[in-house]
């Protein structure tokens, strides 16, 4: 990022916020919802600034309580597990995947077959209200595949990697994209989509807007290329016509951000139109496959995801703090502490762990509902000493608690306590 592009959108950012508090802003939060896309923490670093300067008055830092909604019950689409935040995962509200429902449904025409690659609130929104497309939908997260309507059997649910794992699967009329807003991650759902579209098909993709990050604009251009050169003809583009529900673990990022009143849903996206036009698709594979080291197990809807190493005999499994109140205040990919990071939880909870391997088998006890220290000891076959066994009981009696305080969080936050 040159310094340039940084100036231009610290330039920008200030105009709009400035804008925004001469139009009659009053708090911070419907701030937030007039700005293009801006990360709250940044807005705030910008208003703060600007209160000093005496740019705006003091009121837009403020924040007020959201008001209460009958309609915040029904922002997400039910049945779909809880969000983690390694997998880059944010939800279309309701209202959104509603209306990209009736847009793909048309779209797809007399065929009826649908690709949703990384849209999983669409495909169980079609699911709920028993639309007879036949959508297929590719997601990496395993938990889709048990919380699919039996009932629906029209469709199908594909568990893969969409930037890298090769997708063979017949074509379609329509494709709706939302990969995670990383060129790298964006460019690898082009491809995927342009493999799977029809000739003169249609293809609906999600992108940050304008004031996500410095170099937006730029980014979008360079994927337009790329489009173009998969078959891709670029056809116009919807600023801010999606909405996403505020996952738990943004939710608690922002509160360890100290923001007080956190809405359920202020994160919006553009949403780019393609028609496939003709031109050769990417050779299969053209993307380095990427091995995650990361496994995950799930103890009473809490998802606690741990990188293993190469240790195989016992070692300390308890968890490490190294962030103040354990949470990570930011959402971002790019933040340095993630590498530092052995233990994630849904809540954005990171720790350190020396003895990730032992921890993840005692997890997948707790989540058989089998004794830990009996598994321990069967999987490395060897008994524990007492110390050990102390050890290992230290760590479960701290997921224990992490588990109890994340169920709490969420189901203050499903019932508007927070």
């Amino acid at each position: 990022m040159n310094d340039s592009c940084l100036a231009r959108y610290d330039s920008d950012l200030d105009r709009w916020i400035i804008a925004a508090a001469q139009s009659g802003v009053k708090d911070f939060w419907q701030l937030i919802s007039v700005l293009p896309g801006v990360y709250p923490t940044v807005a705030r670093e910008a208003v703060d600034r600007l209160v000093i300067e005496l740019k705006i008055p003091a009121n837009v830092v403020a924040e007020s309580p959201p008001p209460i909604s009958t309609s915040d019950s029904d922002l997400e689409v039910p049945g779909l597990p809880a969000p983690h935040p390694l997998s880059s995962d944010w939800r279309f509200t309701r209202k959104t995947a509603a209306e990209l429902l009736e847009r793909v449904i048309i779209s797809a025409g007399p065929t009826e077959a649908v690709a949703l690659l990384g849209a999983p609130s669409v495909f169980f929104l079609a699911a709920v209200e028993g639309v007879s497309c036949r959508f297929t939908l590719l997601d990496q997260n395993p938990l889709l595949a048990d919380r699919v309507p039996r009932s629906y059997l029209e469709s199908v649910f594909r568990r893969c990697d969409i930037r890298h794992d090769v997708v063979d699967m017949p074509s379609v009329e329509t494709v709706l994209a939302d990969p995670p807003w990383y060129e790298d991650d964006v460019l690898g759902f082009l491809r995927t989509s342009a493999r799977v579209c029809a000739d003169q098909g249609t293809v609906f993709l999600s992108f940050a807007p304008d004031g996500a990050r410095p170099g937006i604009a730029e980014e979008r251009h360079r994927l337009i290329w790329e489009a173009e050169q998969l078959g891709l003809r670029f056809v116009g583009i919807e600023r801010l016509a999606l909405s996403y529900a505020t996952p738990f673990f943004e939710h608690n990022a922002l509160r360890a951000a100290r923001f007080e009143h956190v809405p359920v849903q202020w994160r919006r996206g553009d949403l780019l139109l393609f028609r496939r036009d003709g031109g050769v698709p990417p050779e299969e594979g053209s993307s380095p496959l990427c091995v995650c080291p990361w496994t995950e197990a799930t103890i009473s809807g809490i998802r606690i995801r741990v990188r293993l190493n190469d240790r195989r005999e016992f070692v300390d499994p308890q968890l490490i703090p190294f962030v103040p109140g354990d949470i990570l205040p930011t959402v971002s990919r790019r933040d340095v502490l993630r590498k530092a990071a052995d233990v994630w939880t849904t809540g954005n909870r990171i720790y350190r762990c020396n003895g990730p391997n032992v921890l993840l088998i005692a997890l997948k006890a707790m989540e058989e509902g089998e004794d830990s220290t009996e598994v321990v000891q069967r999987s490395l076959r060897c008994s524990l000493s007492s110390c050990e066994s102390e050890l290992l009981a230290k760590a479960v009696a701290q997921v224990e608690q992490i588990v109890e305080t994340e169920c709490q969080e969420m189901w203050s936050i499903s019932n508007g306590r927070v």
